[in-house]
């Protein structure tokens, strides 16, 4: 998937109708965990915002969530013990926390604060290693992709970047 992503910027930056200086990545969950990746492996991207960002902190949220889709690594640590390091050591090659110390461009994490999915813990641990110009959204009494007011909230922040604010669509 991370390379799909990546291969998705270059086809983007090579069709002569796009104006590359207007590359945003957005996502929500997987989508948001891929926007922060792709963001630090790619500096055609000029922004993005990720929503209830998954692919965060692998061990901290298997600690606190029982319950997909962490617990399927969970399930494999109980049934490979003498694996178990191994795959938390394999999986910080997947994290976007430890990506996020690359991303060079403004972005934007939200999170639902009764996150049932991704813990809203390791959501903000991926706020926290952002190093550049970056936002928090919080939704209290949110769970996973239900805060009523995010998709607006994402075009109007997308807009206001690439100067499009107050433009009828």
């Amino acid at each position: 998937m991370i390379a799909d992503c990546v291969r998705g910027v270059d086809f983007l930056t090579s069709q002569p109708e796009i104006d590359a200086e207007r590359i945003y990545a957005c996502g929500s969950s997987q989508g948001g965990g891929l926007t922060l990746i792709t963001s630090a492996l790619r500096p055609e991207i000029k922004g993005g915002v990720s929503g209830y960002p998954f692919l965060c902190c692998y061990p901290e949220a298997m600690s606190l969530f029982q319950s997909y889709p962490y617990d399927e690594l969970a399930c494999y640590a109980r049934a490979y013990p003498d694996q178990k390091d191994q795959m938390l050591e394999t999986l910080k090659y997947f994290d976007a926390v430890n990506f996020a110390p690359r991303i060079k461009c403004p972005m934007v994490v939200g999170i639902a604060l009764d996150d049932e999915v991704c813990p809203p813990e390791t959501s903000y641990a991926a706020y926290e290693a952002l190093t550049g110009d970056k936002e928090l959204w919080l939704f209290p009494n949110s769970g996973h992709g239900n805060a009523h007011d995010y998709p607006g909230q994402e075009r109007a922040w997308i807009e206001r970047q690439i100067g499009l604010a107050g433009v009828a669509s």
